[in-house]
């Protein structure tokens, strides 16, 4: 059967809004290119920053492993089982998307951290006058997984919630028990939305600033800032943000090899059945203490540190700024920013849905370049093009 072919007008605008988002791209080469060839290698090659290669790829796959793990057995929990509250538990989970990472990490280091923490200080008649260090590589990746597993988390439960249920009755016939249904049927068919989360989570902590910058880890957002703002060497930084580009595109060709050899879960008019739900039985409370150990960590402790510093400023009597004004900046930009992602993203969507195709899907990948670049270089690239067009 002969493929659809999309709209004129979607087909451009889904290539103008990928040519938008791969603009920074031409900033990077452009100042790139203002360097010495020589110093060039020297800078690409150099053990430091070689190591801050090997830190971000290790810290972006820890961070989706450790996204999969959590976000797994809550999706299966709060879909397929009768547990208890599981829309409380499902809010519970989707909200830590709300907290930023450098807030989140924030609350981490004033219950964890070695020394001068909550937990230090409370363990301290014990004996004990310094906790093991969560600075670094750990703090990062727990930090980074606690406020990003929700990305993987949502894909995985639309994936959980599109598979037909009919499945469970085809695998009961062939004598598989639930593990062998959820091992051998559900979970291959779950490789799509789990290769999408990983990948947004894997993205998402290549891009985060404020996380490796309070752990003291270096990744290249953080190194790319400091030659930034430190050392006003915004070719350097650029070559630097060259090579974190260079590792996104690696990570979205292999998300497209993996995508286009998964199996997808079946659309038929059968998913439209409800799901039976699953009775977990003696293992109800285990799972409710699964689902409050999460959020415990990822919700209940950020807002419950705010609260205390909020607290305890009231009580010393702290002069709080104005803050009316930062948060209707706050408000009015998210707003915004989520009205225009909307309608920018709406072709590119349909596009890779209803019209697949080679074009559609170099569109679609376009549209995860700008989700592993920082805001930085992305903000820098802006002024530059403005004022190239200006002149």
């Amino acid at each position: 059967m002969k493929a659809l072919r999309p709209p004129l007008f979607l087909t451009l605008t889904g290539a103008v809004v990928a040519i938008a988002i791969t603009l920074p791209l031409l900033y990077l080469i452009i100042r790139s290119l203002g360097m010495d060839s020589g110093d060039l290698f020297a800078l690409v090659s150099s053990f430091r920053h070689l190591s801050v290669l090997a830190n971000s790829v290790v810290m972006a796959g820890m961070v989706a492993l450790f996204s999969t793990i959590i976000a797994i057995p809550l999706a299966f929990l709060t879909v397929l089982t009768d547990l208890p509250g599981r829309k409380f538990w499902l809010m519970t989970a989707i909200l830590p998307l709300a907290v930023p990472s450098y807030v989140g990490s924030f609350t981490l280091l004033a219950t964890f951290a070695p020394k001068g923490s909550f937990l230090q200080i409370l363990l301290a008649p014990l004996g004990l006058e310094e906790l093991p260090s969560i600075y670094g590589l750990p703090g990062s990746v727990l930090a980074i997984t606690l406020f990003a597993y929700p990305y993987v988390f949502i894909s995985i439960r639309s994936g959980l919630q599109g598979i037909d249920p009919s499945l469970e009755e085809a695998s009961r016939s062939l004598g598989y028990t639930r593990r062998e249904h959820f091992m051998k049927v559900i979970l291959p068919q779950l490789r799509p939305s789990l290769i999408a989360g990983g990948l947004l989570v894997a993205l998402y902590s290549l891009r985060d600033f404020g996380t490796p910058s309070l752990m003291q880890f270096d990744t290249f957002t953080r190194v790319i800032f400091i030659q930034y703002t430190a050392s006003f060497n915004r070719n350097s930084a650029a070559v630097l943000a060259l090579m974190l580009v260079t590792l996104v595109l690696i990570i979205l060709y292999i998300e497209f090899r993996l995508r286009s050899r998964a199996t997808y879960y079946s659309r038929a008019s059968g998913s439209l059945r409800p799901i039976p739900l699953i009775k977990l039985g003696r293992w109800k409370w285990t799972a409710v203490g699964f689902c409050f150990l999460i959020a415990t960590f990822s919700i209940f402790l950020p807002v419950g540190v705010t609260l205390f510093w909020l607290i305890r400023g009231l009580i010393t009597d702290y002069s709080f700024p104005n803050l009316l004004p930062t948060i209707l900046n706050s408000v009015g930009v998210g707003l915004l920013a989520a009205i225009v992602t909307t309608v920018f993203s709406l072709p590119i969507a349909i596009l890779a849905v209803r019209f697949p195709s080679k074009m559609t899907a170099v569109i679609e990948r376009c549209s995860y370049i700008g989700f592993g670049v920082p805001g930085i270089t992305i903000a820098l690239s802006l002024v530059f093009l403005v004022q190239i067009i200006c002149q």
